[in-house]
């Protein structure tokens, strides 16, 4: 299970580091920040304050605000001749840690909310990474850009092999083993299909 779930820590990684120097984007500025820049495009910025009467316990209502603000600072950014890049609120995923993931789904997947339509209902899926551990921080990705957020390149899949019944090792030490192997990587990708949300 560890080895088939590793390329979800790699990204987990990604994203917990994503705010933090040494992990940069392509145009060398850390991943989530305010310093994007391309050409005409002007500082552009993917990582996003939001407000909760308890960071700890952030309430439906709180995260649709925070989910509504998170596209609204996607479908604003800009490409390098200061045009709008042209992304649309399609394929959108809410990449969430545990604390959120309830708030996450009833805001997301609920059609009414204290007897009121949910527009934003199947809007995005939310997705729990059990990697994620601060509370207060999620994540709205866009999956289905021409480049995504993150880049996983496989050169080998994991494959998993055993020394077990009948073996040699087996006669000799009374001994079964057991073994994983692959070689792939996972990089950061095009910085404007996602948005990091930090509750305050």
């Amino acid at each position: 299970m560890a080895a088939a779930t590793h390329p979800d820590y790699l990204v987990e990684q990604l994203l917990i580091n994503g705010g933090t120097a040494g992990f940069v984007s392509y145009d060398g500025q850390v991943f989530f920040g305010a310093a994007h820049e391309s050409g005409d495009s002007g500082a552009q910025d993917n990582d996003i304050p939001a407000t909760a009467v308890d960071a700890a316990a952030v309430s439906v209502a709180e995260f649709k605000t925070a989910f509504k603000a998170a596209v609204e600072q996607m479908l604003s950014f800009n490409d390098d001749r200061g045009e709008p890049a042209r992304l649309t609120a399609t394929g959108l995923v809410a990449i969430v840690p545990r604390q959120l993931l309830f708030a996450a789904t009833e805001a997301l997947a609920a059609t009414v909310i204290n007897n009121t339509s949910n527009v934003l209902a199947a809007m995005a899926k939310p997705l729990h990474l059990p990697g994620l551990t601060t509370g207060t921080e999620w994540y709205l990705a866009k999956t289905d850009g021409h480049v995504r957020p993150f880049i996983y390149q496989e050169r080998k899949p994991i494959e998993f092999k055993a020394v077990g019944p009948g073996s040699e090792e087996e006669f000799r030490r009374d001994k079964h083993l057991y073994g994983v192997r692959g070689r792939y990587t996972v990089a950061y990708g095009e910085w404007k299909n996602i948005v990091r949300v930090t509750f305050a």
